[in-house]
């Protein structure tokens, strides 16, 4: 505004105009008036300077703003600080973590168990500055919920170490005992006394129990946390936060089950019996392969006091009175036998093992076997006994003709030839038998060797993780401890992910082990975050390999062309398009709590074989924010050696690739992005990929 004097008119003299900019009266006082003012207000200046006020005014008013942005400054500052130190101490845990999960089997030092412990401790350490630093600013979190989520993250995260430190603590007197020697660098191989590793585990149970309160108070706080829009990097600290209390958690449970497993699985409280399921996976089937071969042996006291193989007839083991065969139900879509009771023991059309084994276990136990009740079913296939071979090299075998010198290398061909040429009832599977007792034989013996032990250790924890060996127990709260371990088989899906798994069973000869599986999953995440997919399976089958291959046979071993029912699974309420013309119309069902295509084809010899299905899934995109996530879980059948696989993601509309574990292989940025991904899959495989949708 502008003040301009007017020219004076003769009747006001004594008055001035105050002109505004758009040259109007706005106003207009006598002069005295203002002179008044003015005096007044010089006085007050007067006063206010001999007095100093203005200056200490001035200086109030600067100190307060500068109070303000210095305090602005140092709260950001702390947060970020704060928030670099969480993440950069949990990448310090997952790298220990790594490099000690990297490690071979059972190749676990005291080295890397107290890098592990230091690690943990570091990250503790770091936590607790970072909290001790943003207790000032703890009373003004709520005003922002990003800085709320920050500082309930990090007290998360201190709950977590604490459980982390506790677990190890209480670990480190039974895995002290069970290291050889007493060099760092002596690794894992004494398992003889059980009892002693029992007491042990007993005196860490303390320190369990103290894990499980810091982890259920971790749990607690994860239920409070409320995630709209977080930034990035708060929203990938917050989800690995999760990530790693669902792992602890998990440990944990193992940990506290640990005796009553030990105890069970090792016979320290009394004699146990289990249950051994030889399968065949040259012949798959969806459990793992068709039952050969089946056995039995007792632990006692940490020791396999007895043990037994006999082949799979429809005599042995004796079977249940066939009155008891309404009391399961065969799916519609399966193979009918003859007898249906016969089904609970190789019907085996579940690839859920758990579902398997139970089955199998009722047969044995109601047909009134030796031993029965047994305490639990263990299956084996003939990968896993290859495995065990290559560390034991070789064991001998007495066959009708003369004794065999049996290894990894020749144990399949041995076989096949005494299926094929040797006389009487099933001489092969009496022979496998005979095989696999010799080598559990053998096993004994080399039990009491550290180095040998150590080496099969390994061999059977790689089947185990690979789904060649798996393990169910009658009693379900221990076998809930199997499961955690990843031991078990289980078929299962996550809470917002997306699920496959496929499932082949050979309907008529051995040729699984020369066809060649390959999977090819697109999925198109629609603007409305449906799922629309498609699935293709690809089979080879080159002579070139088969030729090489003993089970391939077409005089002994049944018709050369490959049969096979195969089964997809996938999330709940998932509805098929479409699929192939060339194939049998699919029967849609739902098994295990997940949806179910069933269908059935061949593919012939030295060609190969291409099937394909349409369906959509409900929205499993969880959104926070700006950011969506997607997260699929391929399980592996077990008894297959890995099916190459390749998964492409179509991506919404005005989207971008913000991260992804694994690392994707190709990226496509075209009218929408694509992100691919290739593995083999060996073991079951999680993809899980973070994507912004941009401002529109």
């Amino acid at each position: 505004m502008t003040f301009t004097p007017d020219p004076l008119s003769p009747n006001e003299g004594e008055q001035l105009a105050v002109v505004d900019a758009n040259s109007r009266y706005v106003e207009a006082e006598p002069r005295r008036r203002v002179r008044r003012r003015r005096r007044k207000g010089g006085i007050v200046r007067q006063i206010m300077k001999r007095l100093g006020l203005r200056r200490q005014i001035n200086g109030v008013l600067i100190a307060i703003v500068s109070l303000v942005v210095i305090s602005l400054v140092v709260f950001i500052a702390l947060i970020v600080d704060s928030f670099t130190r969480i993440n950069a101490s949990i990448n310090g845990l997952e790298q220990v973590l790594n490099a000690v999960q990297n490690r071979s089997g059972a190749n676990i030092s005291i080295k890397d168990f107290e890098d592990l412990q230091l690690g943990v401790i570091q990250v503790g350490d770091q936590l607790e500055l970072a909290q001790n630093r943003l207790n000032i600013i703890r009373p003004f979190s709520t005003t922002n919920p990003d800085i709320e989520l920050t500082l309930r993250s990090l007290d998360i995260a201190r709950r977590l170490t604490d459980a982390s430190e506790a677990m190890l603590s209480g670990l480190q007197p039974a895995l002290f005992y069970l290291v050889a020697g007493e060099d760092e660098n002596s690794n894992l191989t004494q398992i003889s006394s059980g009892d002693r590793l029992v007491e042990l585990l007993d005196v860490g149970r303390e320190q369990f129990l103290k894990a499980q309160e810091q982890l259920a108070i971790a749990q607690t706080l994860l239920a409070e946390l409320t995630i709209e829009n977080p930034p990035l990097e708060l929203l990938r600290t917050t989800e690995r936060i999760i990530s790693f209390n669902e792992q602890l958690t998990s440990i944990n449970d193992v940990l506290l089950n640990s005796t009553d497993l030990l105890n069970v699985v090792l016979g320290l409280n009394g004699q146990r019996t289990y249950l051994i399921l030889a399968v065949n996976n040259d012949e798959i089937r969806p459990s793992g392969g068709f039952l050969s071969t089946w056995g039995w042996f007792t632990v006692r006291n940490g020791r396999m006091v007895d043990y037994d193989y006999s082949a799979s007839t429809r005599t042995s083991p004796t079977p249940p009175d066939t009155s008891l065969a309404n009391t399961f139900n065969i799916p519609y879509w399966w193979i009918q036998y003859r007898q249906p009771i016969y089904a609970a023991w190789d019907g085996s059309w579940s690839a859920d093992f758990p579902s398997t084994a139970s089955r199998a276990m009722w047969y044995y136990n109601e047909g009134g076997n030796e031993h029965a009740p047994i305490d639990g079913v263990l299956s084996v296939d003939i990968t896993a006994f290859e495995y065990i071979l290559g560390v034991l090299g070789e064991v001998e075998v007495a066959n009708e003709t003369a004794d065999e010198v049996v290894t990894a290398a020749n144990f399949r061909e041995i076989v096949y030839d005494i299926r094929a040429y040797s006389t009487g009832a099933e001489p092969h599977k009496a022979f496998v038998a005979a095989t696999y007792a010799a080598i559990m034989q053998e096993w004994q013996t080399a039990s009491r060797d550290p180095e040998l032990n150590s080496r099969i250790l390994e061999a059977l924890l790689r089947a185990v993780q690979e789904k060649h060996m798996m393990i169910y127990l009658a009693n379900p709260q221990l076998d809930n401890a199997i499961q955690l371990l990843g031991w078990s088989g289980d078929q299962h899906e996550e809470a917002n992910s997306d699920y496959l798994m496929v499932v082949d069973s050979n309907l008529g000869n051995k040729s699984n082990s020369s066809v060649l599986r390959n999977l090819t999953y697109d999925v198109d995440i629609q603007a409305n975050d449906v799922l629309s997919k498609r699935l293709t399976i690809g089979y080879e089958y080159p002579a070139s390999l088969a030729d090489l291959d003993p089970a391939v046979d077409a005089e002994f071993h049944g018709p050369l062309d490959y049969s096979t029912m195969v089964q997809v699974y996938a999330p709940t309420n998932t509805e098929l398009v479409s699929n192939s013309t060339d194939i049998m119309l699919p029967i849609v069902d739902a098994q295990s709590e997940l949806w179910l295509a069933s269908t059935s084809f061949v593919v012939p010899f030295d060609d190969s074989r291409r099937v394909q299905f349409s369906y959509t899934s409900p929205n499993l995109i969880p959104r926070f924010g700006n950011y969506g996530r997607y997260k699929l879980l391929i399980q592996k059948q077990p008894g297959t050696i890995g099916d190459t696989v390749t998964v492409q993601v179509l991506l919404p509309p005005n989207t971008k690739v913000v991260e992804s574990n694994p690392a994707p292989v190709a990226t496509f940025a075209l009218d929408r992005p694509i992100v691919e991904y290739q593995f083999t899959l060996t073991v079951d495989q999680e993809i899980d990929l973070i994507f912004e949708y941009k401002p529109d």
